[in-house]
């Protein structure tokens, strides 16, 4: 898997999100904050989906 890069992504996303001229605004971060969850748990359902196939 690609975990390294996806943990490079995110590093550099959150530096553009929290810092600089597109930063969001506090107001904007907990829609932000409830996307992200979102998106977390969708890559759970599809590790374990990966898992049960692999296990197979």
């Amino acid at each position: 898997m690609f975990w390294g890069a996806q943990a490079q992504g995110i590093v550099a996303g959150a530096n553009m999100v929290l810092v600089g001229g597109q930063a969001l605004l506090l107001k904007e971060l907990p829609e932000f904050l409830e996307d992200i969850q979102i998106a977390r748990d969708a890559y759970e359902k599809r590790d374990a989906l990966a898992g049960r196939y692999q296990a197979a």
